[in-house]
């Protein structure tokens, strides 16, 4: 690896951790609060060299409150995202679905069919 490509590398695993970090405190304050639990959640723990910070997490009517934040802690980092994953608790039946949080918007990929019909109408705006 040549020093330019050793100093992006550097570059990039600086910003992720610092997502990883900022993320991990967004779940430790709600954690607090007493509106998610220590199971609810869960930060990928691995830099696949994607510019991206991944989550998966129960789905609730907390999600569009959650994705806010995550947004305002991409401020710093407009080529960054932070994914949200439904986590698969209950079931393995239901497909791969999330929201991709990019400093400017929210790209929904919930499939709403699978979900129970209090979540359907969950927006991100």
């Amino acid at each position: 690896m040549d020093e330019e490509s050793l100093e992006e590398y550097r570059v990039h695993e600086t910003i992720w951790r610092k997502i990883y970090d900022a993320v991990g405190v967004v779940f430790s304050d709600l954690q607090r609060q007493g509106m998610i639990g220590e199971r609810d959640y869960f930060v990928v723990e691995d830099d696949w060299g994607w510019n991206i910070v991944q989550t998966e997490i129960v789905i609730s009517h907390l999600w569009p409150q959650i994705a806010r934040r995550f947004q305002s802690i991409l401020a710093d980092f407009p080529d960054w995202a932070i994914t949200m994953q439904v986590m698969k608790k209950y079931t393995d039946k239901q497909p791969g679905m999330g929201v991709y949080v990019l400093v400017d918007r929210f790209k929904d990929e919930l499939k709403r069919e699978y979900l129970s019909e209090e979540f359907r109408n969950l927006t991100f705006d």
